[in-house]
């Protein structure tokens, strides 16, 4: 049996012969951050400079969490999540309604809406 890790793993390899090809334009991208003391927002602007000047130029948003709508995973090719904690492990402030949102059950009825999703996690 394949593990979670090792799933995820394939299905953005796959993503990634894609995202990395030889065309001139990458994929949109969409770089979500909490942050509570400024760090991952700042990481995820870097993130964006970094995209954009790739030879493929990736059309990249950066978008707090306290902004995000999950119609948002639909538009994009690529979602990253650039995240902090706070206290002890809490979610950031700006993050705290995604938090209850991505916990929440109404969620469980989205299951096949997040199969298509290509995301990438960067944890501080």
């Amino acid at each position: 049996m394949m593990s979670c890790r090792n799933a995820s793993f394939l299905r953005l390899s796959s993503f990634s012969r894609r995202l990395f090809s030889t065309t001139n334009k990458g994929p949109p991208v969409s770089i979500f951050f909490g942050s509570q003391t400024g760090k991952a927002m700042t990481f995820a602007h870097e993130l964006r400079k970094l995209a954009k000047k790739r030879k493929q130029h990736f059309d990249a948003q950066v978008v707090d969490l306290a902004d995000f709508q999950p119609q948002f995973l639909q538009d994009r090719g690529l979602s990253v999540f650039v995240t902090a904690c706070f206290g002890h492990g809490e979610p950031t402030d700006n993050a705290k309604e995604f938090h209850k949102w991505l916990l929440s059950k109404d969620r469980d009825q989205e299951r096949e809406f997040f199969k298509k999703v290509n995301y990438v996690i960067f944890g501080f």
